[in-house]
């Protein structure tokens, strides 16, 4: 890839990408709401860890809808091949984050759900996906925090 064309790829990288905007349609459609990161720095006054696509606040839950390239998936790219010494550092730049970030929200409570772009690839494999997390949406209780931990996310004593 040339300068050009990575500056190109860089700069298109806008918004909602075609991928999470088809997921989030579909759970949405089956009833399931949730707030995307800005939502939830616009409700809260706070940046949400990890910018997650989606966040269901009352299951204590946050869906990644991951593109394959920028997130190193290995079954759809052959990395060491394909690429340079530059793009090699940044995708393990970006996995090493995307382990440090699931793995914080994981210690503080969260469910991690991932979704990757390969998985939207087909009608049936998509059907499958959203069949998949709609029954792991479903299964999560919701979360009521308890009074103590209320005032502490609030900076109270």
């Amino acid at each position: 890839m040339t300068p050009s064309q990575r500056l190109k790829a860089m700069q298109s990288n806008r918004g909602r990408t075609r991928p999470e905007r088809r997921v989030a349609s579909s759970l949405w459609g089956a009833g399931f709401r949730y707030m995307t990161a800005d939502g939830y720095r616009a409700r809260t006054g706070r940046r949400f860890p990890g910018n997650p696509d989606m966040i269901f606040a009352g299951r204590r839950c946050v869906l990644f809808v991951d593109g394959c390239f920028w997130h190193g998936c290995r079954k759809c790219h052959n990395f060491e091949r394909d690429l340079d010494s530059w793009w090699l550092a940044k995708i393990a730049r970006n996995v090493a984050r995307d382990r440090r970030v699931r793995r914080a929200l994981r210690r503080d409570g969260w469910t991690v759900l991932v979704v990757r772009e390969h998985e939207l690839a087909t009608s049936v494999r998509f059907a499958r996906l959203i069949q998949r997390l709609t029954s792991r949406l479903r299964a999560i209780r919701y979360h009521v925090p308890d009074a103590r931990s209320r005032h502490q996310a609030q900076g109270k004593r």
